[in-house]
C-alpha cells in the first residue's frame, strides 16, 4: 500500500512538471492566435467596414478561433444586444476562456476592447495594429519563457518525483 501511495505522489509531481510545460506551450499558441485575431479584425475593418457584431460573428463562425473561446462568447453577447465593450470585457474576464494567459496578456485584450469602436475606420485599424504589436511583444516573451523553462520543468518534475519515491521508500 505504501509503495502505491508513493508511486502516485511521485507520478503527480512528475505530471506537475508536464503541466507547467504544456501551459507555457498553450500560452504561446494563444498569443499567436490573438495576433492573428487582431490582424483579421483590422483587415475586416479596413476592407469591409462591418460592425463589431458582424466581424465577430464571422470570425467565430469561421472556426479559426476555436482556441480563443472568448471570441465566440463575445459574438454571442453582441448578437444578444450587449455593447461591444461590455461583451468583450465579460468574455475576456471569464477565466476558463483565458486560463493559460498572464495578467499582462489579459490587459492587452481588455485595452483593445475598451478602445474598439470608438473612432473612425482609420482609428480602428490603428488600434488593431497597436494591439497586435503589443501582443507580438508578449508572444516573443512567451517564446523565450517556453525555451527557458519548458524542458527544465519537465525534467525537474520527473527528478523530484523520483526523489520523493526513493527518499520515502
Amino acid at each position: 500500500m505504501r509503495h502505491a501511495a508513493l508511486f502516485i505522489i511521485a507520478a503527480s509531481v512528475a505530471l506537475g512538471g508536464q503541466m507547467i510545460s504544456r501551459r507555457l506551450e498553450k500560452r504561446v499558441r494563444l498569443l499567436q492566435k490573438i495576433c492573428v485575431l487582431f490582424s483579421c479584425v483590422c483587415t475586416n475593418i479596413e476592407f469591409t467596414a462591418q460592425s463589431a457584431a458582424d466581424i465577430f460573428s464571422f470570425l467565430s463562425s469561421s472556426g479559426d478561433f476555436d482556441d480563443l473561446p472568448f471570441v465566440k462568447k463575445c459574438s454571442d453577447l453582441l448578437l444578444g444586444g450587449e455593447s461591444f465593450e461590455k461583451a468583450w470585457r465579460e468574455s475576456v474576464l471569464c477565466r476558463e476562456n483565458t486560463v493559460a494567459l498572464k495578467r499582462g496578456d489579459l490587459e492587452i485584450l481588455l485595452s483593445f476592447g475598451s478602445s474598439f469602436g470608438t473612432t473612425d475606420v482609420l482609428g480602428q485599424a490603428a488600434n488593431c495594429k497597436l494591439h497586435m504589436k503589443l501582443a507580438e511583444s508578449k508572444l516573443e516573451s512567451a517564446k523565450r519563457e517556453l525555451e527557458m523553462y519548458s524542458k527544465p520543468a519537465r525534467s525537474l518534475g520527473v527528478l523530484f518525483g523520483a526523489a520523493v519515491y526513493i527518499i520515502f521508500m
